[in-house]
């Protein structure tokens, strides 16, 4: 499966990177990041850094501006503002959460999902792909997150972002 373009503005975004970078000798290494992009909902912050705690995720800074954005029928971007500064009504507040991970993270390891929960999915579609160095680590992988997709004839009864408080 080839990589989707990325949309517009977020193209821009990154050639103006890519130029400051030039324009600036900065040669650092790019590190590894955590991207997710999804609809704003509160204490989604709080229950992403958590879970980075949980598993043991190093992470050296974390951006997460709110953009209210206006997709196509398949989800492609048509319309992006700053939620705040958006002169659109009828879009989605999303929040886009960048994690730039510390440089302890194994970077030959981890998941790409391509399906998300309610997505439509048809046999033979790829679910996700695992990223392991040994063939042992990648079945288990493979094993974990079979194991948290259900598929079913129809889409999921919508469960909101918390699924349970612990006291």
């Amino acid at each position: 499966m080839e990589d989707p373009a990325p949309p517009q503005p977020l193209a821009e975004a990154l050639a103006l990177a890519v130029e400051h970078r030039r324009r600036t000798g900065d040669d650092a290494p790019v590190l590894a990041a955590l991207q997710i992009v999804t609809d704003n909902a509160s204490m989604l912050m709080d229950s992403v850094t958590v879970l980075l705690h949980r598993l043991g995720v190093a992470y050296k800074a974390i951006m997460n501006p709110v953009f209210r954005a206006r997709r196509g029928p398949s989800g492609e971007l048509l319309a992006i503002e700053p939620a705040s500064d958006a002169p659109f009504g009828d879009g989605i507040d999303e929040i886009w959460i960048h994690v730039q991970l510390a440089e302890s993270v194994d970077h030959a390891v981890g998941v790409r999902f391509f399906a998300k929960r309610g997505d439509t999915v048809l046999e033979g579609d790829d679910l996700a792909e695992v990223h392991a160095r040994t063939d042992e680590t990648a079945e288990r992988a493979a094993a974990a997150v079979l194991a948290a997709y259900e598929i079913g004839d129809r889409a999921p009864a919508d469960h909101g972002i918390v699924l349970d408080i612990v006291a």
